[in-house]
């Protein structure tokens, strides 16, 4: 049984009733699977003369739109404007710059799990069914997509799963032709589960390229490439760092710190804390929620991080929903070297986020400022921003780019 998590209050009460009477007349074993599907990206762009903030969300129609920022906001449907098809209710949306070939990519799957590119050129959008160009199998419904360009290899790579629970991944060396790879089976890897997360990064530590997932034991897991032997490796985080296990469903998210000289991967356990496993050489792990007397997160809450380079000194900020469907903040400072917690939405009077929305945050280096995205209960996406670290602001993006269309979590 598929309960979305986005279901309104009302559709969640009906859902509830449905299964109570089910359980009542039958004996069966019945598996509940919540997928996780956020259709919400953002990225900085600076290529082909640009300076905006881009961002990107699925609509309740299925088409995919683009509020930009360039100075104020502004919104194009560009899945209209690709002629492409529509995304499936339980894709998420995936974005990236690529410097290489100077052009924005946006990923999603159709309503046939089939994973479809939108590209723009800075004079055009296209569009490309990327499973039928590389004869890969389809993903997952719900399947999350992750991509990033490879300094190493010079490509662009996107992830994904399948409906065992394998990772694949799509690459391409010149943006037209297209590439197939099994990395569950390539690494050795054990299967991911069926619900699990995904999120890759460069570890500018070590130089490697790296994919951490859900395991079916809940541990987070780890998939590394090294350009030195052209190989991916498979590695349990979880287990090295004797760290707790994630909670069904955990929302992942990870990213190289140069402040610590790290590379660090959040997840929530059971209990709504937040965890970090951090790896310098060998992984650790720290309770943040915890060291921060910050309130625990929502059930099936979303995270987002990033490295603030604008504050001086330079941070690194985690966002999450609290059990109340506010925005809150972890946020660590080198000094004094700790961890410390923020109540965004509170400081900005901002309105709560929809039950599943998801997170996206960004430095803006063209507002001086850092901003956090997501979908609140009127079905618009909304932002929280500060330029001074301390007080924070909101804006309503559909209102402000005249965006009629509402968003699907």
């Amino acid at each position: 049984v598929y309960i979305p998590p986005y279901a309104t209050a009302g559709q969640s009460e009906v859902l509830q009733t449905k299964l109570k009477d089910w359980f009542t007349t039958c004996t069966a074993t019945m598996t509940v699977v919540v997928v996780t599907s956020p259709g919400l990206s953002t990225e900085m762009n600076t290529i082909g003369g640009n300076n905006e903030a881009d961002e990107y969300y699925k609509g309740v129609d299925s088409n995919i739109y683009q509020p930009s920022w360039p100075g104020t906001w502004q919104y194009a449907n560009i899945t209209a404007l690709a002629g492409a098809p529509n995304a499936d209710y339980l894709s998420p949306v995936v974005s990236q710059v690529d410097p290489l070939y100077n052009r924005s990519e946006v990923f999603y799957l159709d309503s046939n799990q089939n994973i479809e590119e939108l590209y723009y050129d800075h004079k055009t959008w296209s569009h490309t069914n990327l499973t039928a160009l590389a004869k890969v199998p389809a993903a997952a419904a719900g399947s999350p997509l992750v991509s990033l360009v490879n300094p190493y290899a010079k490509t662009i790579q996107l992830d994904y799963l399948d409906s065992v629970g394998h990772i694949h991944e799509l690459w391409s060396p010149n943006r037209a032709t297209w590439y197939g790879d099994d990395l569950t089976v390539g690494a050795g890897a054990p299967a991911a589960a069926l619900n699990s997360s995904l999120v890759t990064e460069i570890n500018q530590v070590a130089n490697t390229v790296e994919i951490y997932f859900l395991g079916t034991d809940n541990h987070v897991r780890e998939l590394w490439f090294s350009p030195t032997t052209w190989r991916w490796y498979s590695s349990d985080p979880t287990a090295a760092a004797g760290a707790p296990n994630a909670a069904n469903g955990s929302a992942l998210v990870s990213l190289s710190n140069p402040i610590a000289n790290t590379v660090q991967v959040d997840y929530l356990d059971s209990a709504g804390h937040i965890h970090e496993l951090w790896w310098n050489g060998t992984w650790h792990t720290d309770d943040l929620t915890a060291a921060t007397g910050a309130p625990v997160a929502a059930t099936g809450s979303s995270l987002a991080t990033e490295v603030n380079t604008l504050s001086n000194p330079n941070t690194v900020e985690l966002y999450y929903i609290a059990h109340n469907q506010t925005v809150q903040e972890l946020w660590f400072n080198p000094t004094p070297w700790v961890w410390n917690y923020a109540n965004p939405s509170g400081s900005a009077g901002a309105p709560q986020a929809v039950v599943g929305s998801p997170l996206v945050s960004l430095v803006n280096t063209r507002a001086n400022s850092v901003q956090v995205h997501y979908i609140s209960t009127d079905d618009h996406v909304h932002e929280l921003y500060t330029w001074n670290w301390t007080t924070w602001y909101t804006d309503d993006v559909n209102n402000s780019s005249n965006d009629p269309n509402n968003a699907e979590p």
